[in-house]
């Protein structure tokens, strides 16, 4: 898992989870669904960042063109680490954060080819920083591609959630294992685009943001 989010020393707790033991710690399982839109799109190819291993779990949408297509990212709470699960509020908060980062930084300028919109409801101040990295900020944002123009389908779109609350019972930390596939088509390219690794998610504004992340990112031409 990333480490754990700087300059956060008030938290009376620490919590140390490896990403060798996601799969072990997954022992009280709640599935639900995000649902999140495609616009229709595609995206010139890059020099992939990283190779992406494949999760077993795994969520799929058939190609849809001339349109939106929609489908689900599904979103595993795998286990608390000890202390006590997060409650339905906190587990729909840090849902609407991963929205929110699928369509703002990656749907987004995929179909519009433009820069992505404002990422501060996403993101921390800190993370904000290391994305002022243009090579940080491609792990996480596609950027810098022709905007698409034929079909973005889904191919594989999984989050599985561990999380770690403090004495008072009040979760503090959600660690998400991501593992995102997207193929994006257009009149000139076919390309596949994966995010997979893991991001840390904290309370901050009024909602959860992501403070840290560790990804592996391919774009990768199928032409």
């Amino acid at each position: 898992m990333p480490g754990s989010p700087r300059g956060r020393s008030d938290r009376p707790y620490a919590v140390v989870v490896s990403t060798r033991r996601l799969v072990i710690l997954a022992r009280r399982v709640v599935v639900v669904a995000i649902p999140l839109v495609l616009l229709s799109g595609a995206a010139a190819c890059s020099k992939r960042s990283g190779d992406a291993p494949r999760s077993s779990a795994t969520t799929v949408a058939t190609t849809t063109t001339a349109g939106p297509a929609a489908f689900a990212l599904a979103v595993t709470v795998a286990d608390a680490n000890g202390t006590k699960p997060p409650d339905d509020a906190t587990i729909a908060a840090v849902k609407a954060t991963l929205d929110a980062w699928v369509a703002t930084a990656v749907v987004g300028p995929l179909r519009t080819g433009q820069p992505a919109g404002d990422l501060s409801p996403v993101f921390t101040p800190a993370a904000l920083e290391r994305l002022a990295d243009p090579a940080v900020r491609a792990t996480l944002v596609d950027e810098g591609l022709p905007p698409a123009t034929k079909a973005i389908t889904p191919e594989r779109s999984t989050a599985t959630l561990f999380s770690v609350a403090g004495p008072d019972e009040v979760t503090g930390l959600v660690a998400v294992q991501l593992d995102l596939k997207l193929r994006a088509q257009g009149a000139t390219l076919d390309v596949d685009v994966t995010h997979y690794g893991e991001v840390v998610l904290v309370p901050e504004g009024g909602g959860w943001r992501i403070d840290s992340f560790t990804l592996d990112t391919g774009r990768d031409s199928r032409t």
